[in-house]
């Protein structure tokens, strides 16, 4: 059975992540986002497919949820997991969702608050910019997992393999090599095809 997953957070790579999975047949059940405007054009467009997505008012609203996805900046992730992990605390003895979030810079152990709590956390990094505004096939996005547990792990694989595309299970240490590369090697050829036709 596929896990309900829902988003905190509604930018690029939420919109990008969310409409991929609803297209495979995963459930996004909810999603929160400090930013209504954000938020709501995500839920329309999961909505315009058929989707029952509800708008979380708060992040306690994702603890029903299999799989979390933190799917924001990465100066803002550590804000993020912190407000999750207080919203979560009053519930560390029951069942609380896996979480991961999106970066490639970011490692794992900044959810370590969550994992205090008994959550399963990981990582689901797309090699690529993703856009809200471009359509993305994900069978062209590389990703790279990691996990902190084997349940976690295979639900990873089986959303990557859904997914499509190829994908690697890194730890933080490589995954940061590999995000370090790919910014330099797009970043660089911008810049030099910037200075080639000014």
């Amino acid at each position: 059975m596929k896990p309900d997953i829902a988003f905190a957070g509604a930018g690029n790579v939420a919109f990008r992540f969310a409409l991929a999975m609803q297209e495979k047949g995963y459930n996004i059940s909810a999603v929160y986002s400090r930013t209504a405007k954000s938020r709501d054009r995500l839920i329309k467009a999961l909505r315009a497919n058929g989707s029952g997505t509800q708008a979380a008012e708060s992040l306690q609203e994702l603890r029903t949820a299999s799989l979390v996805v933190i799917a924001v900046t990465d100066d803002a992730i550590e804000e993020v997991t912190a407000a999750l992990a207080e919203a979560f605390s009053p519930f560390r003895d029951n069942t609380l969702p896996a979480v991961v979030h999106t970066s490639g810079a970011t490692p794992l152990s900044v959810l370590q608050p969550l994992a205090e709590l008994g959550c399963s956390c990981g990582v689901l990094y797309p090699l690529m910019t993703l856009n809200r505004n471009k359509n993305v096939e994900f069978r062209d996005v590389p990703l790279l997992l990691e996990a902190s547990s084997n349940e976690l792990r295979s639900v990873l694989d089986r959303i990557a393999d859904d997914l499509g595309g190829e994908y690697y299970f890194y730890s933080s240490e490589d995954r940061l090599k590999m995000h370090v590369a790919a910014v330099f090697t797009t970043n660089f050829v911008n810049y030099l095809l910037g200075l080639a036709f000014p």
